[in-house]
């Protein structure tokens, strides 16, 4: 499967349980930061999984929500990384415009 399939980490199975909590109550937009080694993408995408997928078990591979987060063209998820060429370790003006733009359309898919 491509990176969008992960299994969760036990030192973020609480991290997970609390995330899962909010889809009664989902916020806007969440952030997720942590040291390197602690492997938000991991949680992040495990999560995403979750929340996208339409029969609610993570990554079942089969709805079209998992298959549209599989082929990576999913139109309700942007993913914003740092650039690995950047020494900075910064997300650029650029980026954060495209998050904005992103941000300030209503979602495609209805999640709940």
């Amino acid at each position: 499967m491509t990176e969008l399939t992960s299994t969760l980490h036990p030192w973020h199975k609480q991290a997970y349980a609390d995330l899962q909590q909010l889809t009664t109550r989902l916020p806007h937009a969440i952030l997720l930061h942590a040291p390197y080694a602690m492997d938000l993408d991991n949680l992040a995408i495990s999560w995403i999984n979750y929340l996208l997928c339409e029969n609610k078990i993570g990554a079942c591979g089969h709805c079209h929500a998992c298959q549209l987060l599989l082929d990576g063209s999913h139109p309700d998820f942007y993913r914003v990384r740092l650039d690995e060429n950047d020494d900075k370790k910064t997300i650029g003006v650029d980026k954060v415009r495209e998050v904005v733009t992103f941000l300030s359309v209503s979602t495609h898919i209805k999640l709940f």
